[in-house]
């Protein structure tokens, strides 16, 4: 983000250098995904008059430079972490914090504790609102606690507390949680925008990649911030001077890169939680930090992943199991070394029908591949038998009418108990369409809409008997 210099000319241009990986981006030197706007945005998270609100987000997604953006905005004042966030750390980094946003001299820091409570009435008064980050270490001190969530009306200033935490360790050794005057809190999973202005500042900080390459390394970054830096010093290692990616280099190069993972992206960038329910199921940040608990789950706490026992009660119920797993890296895996892409910009017919065999036998199931069927039984592309039912499955991105017309004639088809015949595209609005209008009969109809990393799928659904089109997403 460039700002213009105080006299409204434009500073002389900086080149500018990506961040280091797990260092703070500063906003005019380094590779910065934009943060305009969130001043309102955040404030408008203590609407309806609370004055502690709670953001909490995965490692790395950009709590800390999201906490001096803010602060340098009038509204805000950033208390700079210090001294592993101790209490009179805290205390004394508030007051001297408020002293410098609002100027007066009258917040002498003291031993009384005068100047920290001085420090709250200023920022009150002003209508600043103080931002902690590493807030979990507050929740170890009850005297900071109720200092700053327990304040008179009077005293007390809106607080912003960020963390990738809720509790923390007391001096007893004993873990503190989030205090339960603190209502408002939030799970933040901030998207990377792909504007023209990060393609340039990327090309400042040596990396070319087109906009379609750029958008396809924000979704298979799982849209979390510091993975998506940590993939552009990726790129810088990998290009030659000069050399320029588009979406197929793009994909050429990183097709192996990533080979397992939970795509499972909630849509909301905050998220409200209920942390009194001791019943809730939370979701993590982004789909690598769910893998990445997972395994620190199951391998620490003797986590029993499980899986439900019911069996799929169509096509479409089937195939839904084998999409969160189907991500572009492992279906453009199939087909030995090709790396050219179908038209369209999507992979071949071929490696989506490998890739769900070769998912479905890992998640447990045992689907048929017939290589050399006898005349008239025909060759399904996808075949599965759970207990005594059969499913059909065929796949597909163009020629519908051709494809139904196996189901009539062939006998591995039309024996079949359950039918599907899904249909792979990239536009949502012309997928609904051809599922709507098309007439399967006792053919399931799904259509498939990946995004550009295959970290999630719009699949619309048209069954026998039923007019509606259901969709999922």
């Amino acid at each position: 983000m460039k700002r213009p210099a105080e006299d409204g000319e434009e500073p002389p241009c900086k080149r500018r250098t990506l961040p280091p990986i797990g260092q703070v981006a500063e906003e005019n030197r380094h590779v910065f995904i934009s943060l305009q706007g969130y001043s309102e945005k955040v404030g408008k998270l203590f609407d309806g008059g609370h004055s502690v609100v709670f953001i909490r987000g995965g490692v790395a997604t950009g709590k800390t430079t999201l906490a001096e953006h803010l602060g340098r905005s009038e509204k805000y004042v950033n208390v700079p972490f210090t001294d592993h966030g101790r209490d009179d750390a805290w205390r004394v980094n508030t007051a001297e914090a408020v002293q410098q946003a609002t100027g007066k001299v009258d917040n002498k820091v003291d031993g009384d504790g005068s100047a920290f409570r001085n420090a709250l009435k200023q920022a009150k008064d002003n209508n600043l609102t103080l931002i902690y980050d590493e807030a979990h270490t507050l929740f170890s001190s009850p005297d900071l606690c109720s200092d700053l969530f327990k304040a008179n009306i009077h005293y007390g200033p809106r607080v912003l507390l960020l963390s990738a935490s809720g509790d923390a360790a007391s001096t007893s050794s004993l873990t503190v949680t989030t205090p339960s005057e603190i209502t408002q809190k939030f799970m933040w999973t901030p998207p990377v925008p792909c504007p023209l202005d990060l393609k340039t500042q990327l090309e400042e900080g040596g990396i070319k990649l087109d906009e379609a390459s750029i958008e396809f390394f924000t979704s298979f970054c799982g849209g979390h911030r510091g993975i998506f830096i940590a993939a552009m010093h990726w790129v810088k290692s990998k290009q030659n001077a000069g050399e320029s990616w588009d979406f197929r280099k793009t994909v050429g190069c990183v097709r192996n890169s990533y080979n397992e993972g939970n795509w499972n992206c909630i849509e909301a960038e905050f998220q409200k939680l209920d942390w009194n329910n001791a019943h809730m199921e939370f979701q993590v940040a982004n789909p690598l930090l769910a893998s990445y608990y997972r395994f620190i789950l199951k391998k620490q706490c003797a986590l029993e992943v499980e899986f439900g026992a019911s069996n799929p009660r169509h096509c479409a119920d089937l195939l839904m199991r084998a999409l969160p797993y189907l991500f572009f890296s492992k279906v453009v895996s199939f087909e030995g070394d090709v790396s050219q892409l179908a038209k369209g910009g999507l992979p071949h017919e071929q490696q989506y029908n490998q890739a769900i065999f070769s998912v479905l036998t890992e998640i447990g199931y045992k689907p048929l591949a017939p290589q050399s069927p006898r005349k008239g039984a025909g060759k399904p592309d996808l075949m599965v038998s759970i207990g005594e039912e059969t499913f059909a499955i065929e796949g597909m991105k163009q020629n519908i009418t051709k494809h139904l017309e196996r189901f009539g004639k062939l006998e591995n088809y039309k024996n079949a108990e359950h039918k599907g015949l899904y249909v792979i595209g990239n536009d949502n609005k012309k997928m609904e369409k051809t599922v709507r209008e098309t007439d399967g009969g006792d053919v399931q109809i799904i259509g498939l809409v990946p995004n550009i990393a295959h970290t999630a799928y719009t699949v619309h659904v048209k069954s026998k008997g039923i007019e509606l089109i259901n969709t999922f997403k």
